[in-house]
């Protein structure tokens, strides 16, 4: 029998999927199976003034359910992968892109939602985004209104809107789930996260300037001017790297099923539990009455089904809170 022993290429491919695994079941365990029980990620978020005292405005209704339609359609097309788990080690190359596409366009109708004009940059929704959740932490649920401020070349990443009593160590990114806290994996996470958001500043930099190294006072400017840091870039980050860098890793993801099984279910737990964050938000800016024509709109034309436990559970858990 003959063994395989792999490249430093593979192994190097194999810790980047390992690393983005460990990452995205800590943050889908804190978050919980919450299609058992959503009303937890959003009681508080409805309990809080800043909720409460939110205005509606007059707004675009046709564009944000044209982008929620979108969004709940890729959503649809996610989960139909994960019934056939044959498929998934395959569809795990395009779940991270699909995922976060769902939420880039749910963050768009968000923003349309609120009166706020932004452009379709990618770059431009998430700083919004960012500085959205700095402003106004409290509609925002754990771990959503967690951020990574100043400079991720510190050992300790400076984070807003940690629990108190929380103490950030430094970890491994290959350290399992399983065998450090939540908010070690998740301060890593976003911390590199930001780093790389500054090396592509910085290389931007030098390919406009003609320079082989930029200047530190540069590099300083980047760093105090970049937005806060969310979840919604770790997903960006996730989709990047998916979609161009490492395919390869989600290539070689086939070769241990349970992984591959791992990733999938963590990805769509965190995305299912993103929407109904934004969906909360939209209702309470266009009101129950237009998001409730929104979602019957879409589910009347979405005739098999699968938008029953996505879209259909996060609305009615809505409604009964709220």
């Amino acid at each position: 029998m003959l063994i395989k022993i792999p490249t430093n290429e593979e192994t190097k491919q194999a810790n980047r999927f390992r690393t983005y695994l460990n990452y995205l079941l800590s943050i889908s365990t804190f978050i919980g199976n919450s299609k058992d029980n959503p009303k937890s990620i959003i009681q508080n978020v409805i309990q809080s003034r800043t909720f409460s005292n939110i205005q509606g405005k007059d707004c675009d209704i046709e564009k944000i359910g044209r982008l929620f339609r979108n969004a709940w359609f890729t959503e649809v097309q996610i989960n139909i992968s994960s019934q056939f788990e044959e498929f998934i080690s395959y569809s795990n190359h395009w779940t991270p892109v699909q995922t976060y596409y769902s939420l880039y366009l749910a963050l768009r109708a968000y923003f349309t939602s609120t009166g706020q004009d932004v452009s379709r940059e990618h770059a431009s929704n998430l700083k919004v985004i960012g500085e959205e959740i700095k402003r106004r932490p409290s509609l925002f649920p754990q771990p959503w209104n967690i951020i990574c401020i100043g400079n991720p070349g510190n050992s300790i990443p400076e984070l807003l809107n940690l629990p108190k009593g929380v103490t950030i160590l430094k970890v491994s990114s290959l350290t399992s789930s399983f065998r450090t806290t939540f908010w070690n994996s998740y301060a890593l996470c976003l911390k590199t996260t930001r780093k790389r958001q500054i090396e592509t500043l910085c290389n931007d930099w030098k390919i406009r300037f003609r320079k082989k190294r930029i200047c530190p006072f540069e590099k300083k400017k980047f760093i105090e001017n970049l937005s806060p840091t969310t979840l919604f870039h770790i997903l960006y980050r996730l989709r990047i790297r998916s979609n161009y860098a490492d395919a390869d890793s989600f290539l070689l993801s086939d070769q241990n099923f349970n992984d591959a099984i791992s990733f999938h279910s963590a990805l769509l737990n965190i995305g299912w539990c993103s929407l109904l964050v934004l969906e909360l938000l939209v209702a309470r800016h266009i009101g129950k009455k237009k998001f409730d024509y929104l979602v019957n709109g879409f589910r009347k034309y979405e005739k098999n089904g699968w938008s029953d436990g996505l879209i259909g559970l996060r609305w009615d858990t809505i409604r009964n809170l709220w």
